[in-house]
């Protein structure tokens, strides 16, 4: 599972590897991994790269308007390439992780033996992608990717399925699902996935025009959920039979279970449709108790927090996970925490890895988060802005903001100590540029729960905010998601004793000299800009 740093040469990292660490970016459709990229981006690719004999594509990074693939970065297993300035990198020089850019509209830094190479320009969403990337092709090469990127475990019989079967341009599986329309369809739908019992997204469809999350079809490791006209759940322990029904602009999925059949509507095309109902139809072969996840590993004497444990059962890390996981193991077997305190943060750890996969989830009518109250309620208040109204409601704590499409970003601590300048657009711009960037009150009410809080967003009707205000309430989660890492991290180094804005007050090289410590070869660039 893990290598240690040296010397011997690596071989160049997977496209699973690559797919899993640009995972969660919102708006993919110009990010391709093979096996997945098209000829005709490739061949446009080729106007700004030249890759010799044998050279094989692993992730192009397509900036253009049309997709035509003749702008932005190509990944091979050889080189990295640019398009402006037009640049090959051999793909071992990567070595350090890109800097974020340091004033808006600007894509940032990468740092090579050569000098500082300044990133192409492009989309927000691409920039990303590419900087997620760049990240991990330094992590691989550092020897600091110590987990195993294989096709196993993917969250067992099931899971691979999934990865096999739903296979389709409309289809988003994990990690490549679209980040704010599954957020806010969490936000939306009292029936996703459930927080307490570990279920775990596997494939999201957005059935909305404008990819806002308030319709979709949700495949988890143990059942279907469909949203929209009606509200749907069907267990895959329950399914007898699945057929596609198909019509001139929709597609209609026929599932019947004992005693009745049930109709999903969909908009994704028939082939989607087709795709969808393969899947289904491959659980059928499997045991009713066997159509769900296996369970991960169990925790070993040397392993007294589970952190390994937890690490080896997760399918598609993100490399913040990983990355606090590994701390948190170092930290107690080193004496610097107590195992009950490691235990709780290994517990945080492992739904904010959830989070980042599949959205905050639900426990009942609340969503849950990895923060602790206090932080959760600063952390909203550098989203949204200072509340307006502060109060108490079933024993915990209450606010009303006021998101106005002036401020649409978070611009305080968090933002300008901890993650850098992406997140400054992450709330607004979706929403603002849908014609919905009115002030609007948002409603926040918090509470204590076991290895978190637990939360509703709301809006002044008290409905779940994502009802009138998808894309705000897709954007807000999607922040505080973005947020939570390096919360936990710093929580993880200092405590819990001191306030939220005094811990986020310390200089992230404070930080880093502290994770260091304890982990030498750990770095915590995912942690401080995206």
């Amino acid at each position: 599972m893990y290598r240690t740093p040296g010397n011997t040469p690596l071989p160049p990292p997977s496209p699973l590897y690559l797919r899993a660490s640009i995972g969660g970016v919102d708006a993919l459709a110009g990010v391709s991994v093979a096996p997945d990229i098209s000829t005709k981006k490739l061949q446009g690719a080729m106007t700004f790269a030249n890759p010799g004999a044998g050279e094989q594509p692993l992730l192009l990074v397509d900036s253009t308007v049309m997709g035509s693939g003749k702008a932005g970065m190509l990944v091979t297993d050889r080189a990295v390439y640019f398009d402006n300035p037009r640049t090959r990198l051999p793909l071992e020089s990567v070595i350090y992780a890109p800097r974020a850019p340091t004033e808006r509209g600007r894509t940032g830094t990468l740092a090579t033996a050569e000098g500082i190479l300044p990133l192409p320009d492009m989309l927000e969403e691409c920039a990303v992608a590419m900087r997620r990337a760049l990240r991990a092709i330094a992590l691989h090469n550092r020897g600091a990717a110590r987990f195993a990127w294989a096709p196993a475990p993917v969250l067992g019989p099931v899971g691979e399925a999934a990865m096999r079967l739903l296979r389709h341009e409309r289809i988003g599986t994990v990690p490549a699902v679209r980040a704010r329309a599954m957020n806010a369809a969490a936000n939306l739908c009292r029936l996703w996935r459930d927080h307490e019992s570990g279920e775990e997204l596997l494939a999201f469809h957005d059935e909305t025009g404008d990819e806002d999350g308030s319709r979709f079809l949700a495949f988890t490791d143990r059942r279907v959920i469909a949203f929209g006209d009606e509200n749907v759940e069907v267990p895959y322990a329950a399914l007898q039979g699945v057929a596609v029904k198909t019509g001139m602009l929709t597609s209609d999925l026929v599932l019947t279970v004992p005693g009745r059949t049930i109709s999903l509507n969909t908009i994704v095309p028939a082939e989607g449709a087709r795709a969808m109902a393969g899947f289904l139809q491959a659980l059928g072969a499997f045991p009713p108790e066997h159509r769900r996840a296996w369970p991960g590993p169990p925790a070993e004497p040397t392993d007294p927090t589970g952190a390994i444990a937890a690490l080896r059962g997760i399918a598609w890390p993100d490399v913040r996970v990983a990355g606090l996981l590994e701390l948190l193991h170092a930290a107690v077997a080193a004496g610097h925490m107590p195992p009950e305190s490691g235990t709780d943060l290994v517990a945080r750890a492992t739904c904010l890895q959830r989070t980042l996969r599949g959205g905050h989830g639900r426990t009942g009518e609340a969503q849950r988060s990895a923060l602790s109250a206090a932080d959760l309620a600063f952390a909203f208040g550098e989203i949204l802005g200072p509340p307006a109204a502060v109060g108490s409601a079933a024993g915990g704590y209450a606010a009303t903001h006021v998101m106005s499409g002036q401020r649409g970003s978070a611009v305080g601590t968090i933002a300008s100590n901890v993650v850098g300048l992406t997140l400054l657009a992450v709330v607004g711009f979706g929403w603002m540029s849908s014609g919905r960037s009115a002030s609007v009150p948002v409603h926040v009410r918090i509470w204590e729960a076991p290895g978190g809080a637990a939360f509703q967003l709301l809006d002044e009707r008290g409905e779940p905010l994502a009802k009138d205000h998808a894309k705000l309430a897709g954007g807000v989660l999607d922040a505080l998601a973005q947020i939570t890492a390096p919360l936990l991290l710093r929580r993880s180094v200092y405590g819990w004793q001191a306030p939220t804005a005094a811990v986020l007050a310390e200089p992230a090289e404070a930080v880093e000299a502290r994770v260091r410590a304890l982990v030498p070869h750990a770095d915590v660039a995912p942690f401080v800009s995206e």
